[in-house]
């Protein structure tokens, strides 16, 4: 569940008031969607760890709360498809949502729009995968296309952990940082940051690497690997 906070300015705060005195509200998304990641979710009042029960503590202390019922990022045109949606949650699918639905397959789309359709779809689409063993494979059928090209190699580059309060940690801990990253030319990446919003380089944006540069003549061949001194990405716009 997605919690968005905001909060106002009070001169008058008081450390030892809730939130410091200071008026809060609190964002919901949906409340039908995935619960929080090794956590229990706030309506549940069975936690399984001391914090999460603070955090429920905390969370009854909301004395109010506002419905919208507006739908703002859908409109009138995509009304088939958020009845669909609201049918899988409440598991009461019809025949005839299914059939919709399976008119969106790949194969029934190369029926009905062609295969020119779905090579745009392969360029240019934002897939979402249920596991990282998915993605992986998908992202290493594109690094194995673009290698075919000449002069594409594909780099491998191993996170550094050496000093002495380095440890191993994986992506979840390392700020989505991969211990090992695969990248070459015409591959795709995307910004996790919001570097700056005005340049459209904001958290979600695709852009193409165009180059990766070695400091001193070394190539991605080598062995060990060497970690490249410039990556270049061009992001449209």
């Amino acid at each position: 569940m997605e919690q968005h906070a905001r909060y106002a300015i009070n001169k008058g705060a008081n450390a030892d008031e809730l939130w410091g005195g200071i008026p809060v509200a609190v964002f919901m998304g949906d409340d039908v969607q995935l619960p929080p990641v090794c956590d229990t979710p706030v309506y549940i009042s069975d936690c399984r760890s001391a914090p999460s029960n603070h955090g429920r503590l905390v969370w009854t202390m909301f004395d109010s709360a506002v419905e919208l019922t507006q739908i703002i990022r859908q409109n009138e045109s995509e009304q088939q498809l958020r009845d669909v949606l609201m049918s899988l949650r409440n598991y009461m699918t019809t025949p005839q949502q299914i059939h919709w639905l399976q008119q969106f397959q790949r194969h029934n789309l190369r029926m009905s729009h062609g295969p020119e359709l779905l090579a745009r779809m392969d360029e240019q689409a934002l897939y979402v995968f249920p596991t990282h063993h998915l993605e992986w494979q998908r992202n290493k059928t594109k690094l194995l296309e673009c290698n075919r090209q000449p002069n594409h190699p594909v780099a491998k580059i191993k996170a550094v952990d050496n000093g002495r309060h380095a440890v191993k940690a994986d992506s979840n801990k390392a700020g989505g940082l991969l211990p090992l990253l695969y990248l070459c030319r015409d591959s795709k990446v995307m910004l996790v940051v919001n570097l700056k919003a005005d340049w459209g380089l904001y958290n979600g944006a695709v852009g193409t690497v165009i180059d990766i540069l070695y400091k001193d003549g070394r190539r991605p061949s080598d062995d060990p690997a060497p970690l490249p001194g410039v990556v270049l990405v061009r992001f449209p716009g």
